[in-house]
């Protein structure tokens, strides 16, 4: 069984909002939590920032097919996340190193992170 967590995002509002996992800040109308509800957004970046989390494969139970960018080095890979997602290593860090989703309007779904662990 492999490492990782579970993030639930959802989307109030009726426009696709973009988010950046672990940089910036949340847009208003999305919220950001694990799946037990001990972690935010915020909590998530702050420990990025701490311990950088890297990994290598996404699954979500999104009901459509969602556009994800995966920036690592300063390198932008566009996919098309229809379930999973396998690939190179994905760094979270809090900073440069993150993820960006394309939430669909009015929606709420999960994002698991496989095998992410402090680095």
């Amino acid at each position: 069984m492999g490492h990782g967590f579970l993030i639930y995002v959802t989307n109030q509002t009726p426009i696709v909002e973009e988010i950046r996992l672990f940089k910036g800040s949340v847009p208003s109308g999305l919220t950001i939590h694990t799946m037990d509800d001990r972690y935010d957004f915020e909590h998530l970046q702050q420990a990025a920032k701490a311990n950088p989390f890297k990994g290598d494969a996404l699954t979500t139970d999104a009901d459509s097919v969602m556009l994800i960018e995966i920036v690592n080095n300063c390198q932008a890979e566009k996919i098309m996340l229809n379930g999973r997602y396998e690939g190179a290593e994905m760094i979270l860090d809090g900073q440069d190193n993150h993820i960006k989703i394309w939430c669909p309007a009015n929606t709420s779904f999960y994002i698991r992170l496989h095998t992410f662990t402090p680095m």
